[in-house]
């Protein structure tokens, strides 16, 4: 457990030293990632987070075909977390929902956007409940940053959790 954790500081601190990138497209960057996060244990911010996201390169449209204007580009989720609580909500006397709901139910809009030349914002929005924003640093085959939580609570001080996404071969699940 310590090594890994020992390769995620290294990670971070040996590919935040790389000098300027030169500047991204989309369809460089676009593949599968799997992200590494350091949440406390104390408090588990980041079980909402997928573990695992495909960055597509194609246009992330609206409902009625407009180009989305906060997140141009479109994301897939992929898997969750292994250790995240799955629950149910009943409903009423006969139904039962699964809680948190599945990907597509959960999170409104999802979606991908260049922030810098070498830098890219990811939205994990779920309207009224705990939504995400991710501010990715690109380096070689990595994606290194923070993970903000922010909802229709405002705080003084959001909730961060510093993340680290490598590229993966995106399997048979991601389309």
């Amino acid at each position: 457990m310590w090594r890994r954790r020992l390769r995620f500081l290294l990670d971070l601190f040996v590919l935040g030293c790389v000098g300027p990138a030169r500047p991204l497209t989309a369809a460089k960057i676009a593949g599968c990632y799997t992200f590494e996060r350091r949440d406390s244990v104390a408090e588990p911010l980041g079980f909402e987070l997928p573990d695992t996201v495909r960055l597509d390169s194609l246009p992330n449209r609206t409902p009625d075909g407009r180009l989305n204007a906060i997140a141009p580009l479109r994301l897939e989720l992929i898997s969750r977390r292994p250790d995240e609580g799955r629950d149910t909500l009943r409903l009423d006397a006969r139904h039962v929902v699964p809680w948190p709901p599945a990907w597509q139910g959960y999170y409104t809009l999802l979606g991908w956007r260049f922030a810098a030349p070498d830098s890219v914002t990811v939205v994990y929005h779920a309207n009224m409940s705990d939504s995400w924003r991710l501010g990715l640093r690109a380096r070689a085959d990595s994606l290194i940053g923070v993970a903000v939580m922010y909802s229709d609570v405002v705080t003084a001080t959001p909730k961060q959790i510093a993340l680290a996404g490598r590229r993966i071969a995106c399997g048979a699940g991601a389309t």
